[in-house]
């Protein structure tokens, strides 16, 4: 097993083998940096924990929001995405 803690690492990794599993931490979306096809069904052999998963989840976090706490009118997030 290969662990990684960046984009870089772990498309470094994911070039040099297709049979030992990688298991990334990261900050960055591993769909938007090509590591994984998608969040659902990632394929390949590389997996793990990603703190900004993009656009597929974040409607559903807002919603998810919503449902605890209906009386909020407002949300501002504040973020950054870096390759």
């Amino acid at each position: 097993m290969i662990v990684s803690s960046s984009v870089p690492v772990t498309r470094a990794a994911k070039e040099a083998t297709t049979s030992i599993p990688i298991v990334m931490a990261t900050n960055y979306s591993p769909v938007d940096a090509g590591l994984v096809a998608s969040l659902a069904r990632p394929g390949g052999n590389v997996t793990g924990l990603a703190v900004d998963t993009g656009p597929e989840l974040e409607g559903k976090r807002l919603g998810l929001r919503k449902d605890i706490a209906p009386q909020i009118s407002r949300v501002a997030w504040f973020g950054s995405k870096l390759a």
